[in-house]
């Protein structure tokens, strides 16, 4: 059965990769070493210099060298020798109808970018993903009606939290973002200038 991750485990793994093995991580989140290396993959992940620069990395520290049992010693017959230009059977060639093994399954989460923000998307179905906060509000509260959003109460994409979420007019979002391009002390009073041309609206509107 699948295992989602987790918003604690996100941040765990953030915080731990950059230091840690790879195996110890295994252990200490319960997951797989693709698991592992593929999410942080996602997540543009890396090990710190001081991790590298250590014996954890397994790198040959300067000064050390191969032990002399996995050297290549002269007279050694290349496993390879006489193979070049033959052509091994295709019988591990995929047939259709079959699924390759990497193929990820329903529930699988990835991170993609759209104009430069990341956004959580999540499998639904073969070949199908959609975007991971939108199936949160949905399961919280059903289908999302035409020209409503999404919104991060905090901006921050990446949390999803059902209470970091809330659903606004289309318009209403698009004025929001537009507020982010001024600076911060304009935004309260960007926000009540629109109030107040929604209230004259409204009331024109009555007469």
């Amino acid at each position: 059965m699948k295992k989602f991750w987790t918003v604690e485990e996100l941040i765990f793994l953030r915080n731990e990769y950059p230091h840690k093995q790879n195996k110890e991580l295994c252990i200490l989140l319960n997951r797989s070493m693709d698991s592992i290396t593929g999410k942080a993959l996602l997540l543009g992940l890396k090990k710190s210099e001081e991790f590298m620069n250590s014996p954890l990395s397994g790198k040959i520290q300067k000064g050390k060298s191969l032990s002399d049992s996995t050297k290549f010693k002269p007279g050694d017959i290349p496993f390879n020798k006489g193979t070049k230009g033959i052509m091994k059977s295709n019988s591990g060639s995929f047939k259709k109808g079959i699924i390759p093994h990497n193929t990820k399954e329903n529930g699988y989460l990835s991170i993609r970018y759209t104009k430069g923000r990341p956004y959580y998307w999540i499998r639904v179905d073969q070949g199908k993903f959609v975007l991971y906060h939108r199936k949160i509000w949905e399961d919280h509260f059903g289908e999302i009606p035409p020209f409503k959003n999404i919104r991060f109460k905090n901006n921050d994409s990446l949390d999803v939290r059902i209470e970091n979420l809330e659903l606004i007019d289309k318009r209403e979002n698009m004025a929001l973002n537009t507020i982010q391009n001024y600076p911060s002390e304009f935004h309260q009073v960007i926000k009540l200038l629109k109030k107040i041309k929604t209230k004259v609206e409204q009331n024109g509107s009555k007469k």
